[in-house]
Order: structure tokens, then C-alpha cells, then sequence
């Protein structure tokens, strides 16, 4: 991709899973239940009680407004670096 850009800024931004909103525009804020959105919210809602898993895992998520956040700053930032 490096060599096909051309004069274009290039800058890739890969989130995790992303999850509901820490606080914008506020918190818990999401736009779909599709895939890891569906257990937050069945979970949130009471629906689920209770998920096995291990306790020595980390749940390997980001809040949807700290991507939107890292894609305005990264974008900003690769335009002063051309």
C-alpha cells in the first residue's frame, strides 16, 4: 500500500472488538447489537445472568469513542507528516 499511495496520507488505525461507549455521546451508547454488542447488551438488559469464561483472560475490547477519538487524532497527526 506504501508504494501505491501515491500523494495520499496513509495511516491504518485497527481496533479490538469494539464495544459500547465509555462517554460519548454517553455512556453505554450503541448503534447495533451485532456480534459482542448483543452479549453487552443482554447483559446490561438482565436478559443474561451469568457467562463462563476464565478469569485469567482479558476480554480484549475498546470503547466505540476512544476508536472515533484515535482516528480523528491519528488522521490529524499523519496529515502533518506527509
Amino acid at each position: 500500500m506504501k508504494k501505491r499511495k501515491g500523494d495520499v496520507p496513509l495511516c491504518f488505525v485497527r481496533p479490538a472488538i469494539i464495544n459500547t461507549s465509555y462517554s460519548e455521546p454517553f455512556p453505554g451508547w450503541i448503534d447495533s447489537i451485532a456480534a459482542a454488542a448483543a452479549l453487552y447488551l443482554f447483559v446490561g438488559l438482565g436478559i443474561i445472568k451469568e457467562i463462563r469464561g476464565d478469569l485469567n483472560l482479558i476480554a480484549d475490547t475498546v470503547p466505540v469513542d476512544n476508536v472515533v477519538a484515535t482516528i480523528i487524532v491519528a488522521s490529524a497527526y499523519n496529515m502533518g507528516n506527509k
